[in-house]
C-alpha cells in the first residue's frame, strides 16, 4: 500500500519520522496491531541495512524486546 512507512536504514535525522509513521500506519489497524509482537515485526519488517542487522541482532539476543513494543522503541531511540 501507499501509505506504508518508507523504509529507515538507520539515519537519525530519519527515526522521528519514521516512528511517527509506523505509528499512523498502525493506528489505522489497530486491530491487527493489537499484540506487541505483532508491532515489533512491522517496525522491523520496514528497516534496511544498518537499522535491520541491528534490530535482527538485538531481538536475537534480547527475546523479551519482542513483545514489548515500548522498550523495543526506547532501544531503537538509544542507538540511533
Amino acid at each position: 500500500p501507499d501509505d506504508l512507512p518508507e523504509k529507515f536504514d538507520g539515519n537519525p535525522d530519519m527515526l522521528v519520522p519514521f516512528m511517527a509513521q509506523c505509528q499512523l500506519f498502525m493506528e489505522k489497524s489497530t486491530r491487527d496491531f493489537s499484540v506487541d509482537r505483532v508491532r515489533v515485526c512491522f517496525v522491523t519488517s520496514m528497516m534496511t541495512g544498518r537499522a535491520a542487522r541491528w534490530a535482527s541482532a538485538k531481538l536475537e539476543r534480547s527475546h523479551y524486546l519482542m513483545h514489548n513494543y515500548p522498550a523495543f522503541m526506547t532501544e531503537m531511540k538509544h542507538v540511533f
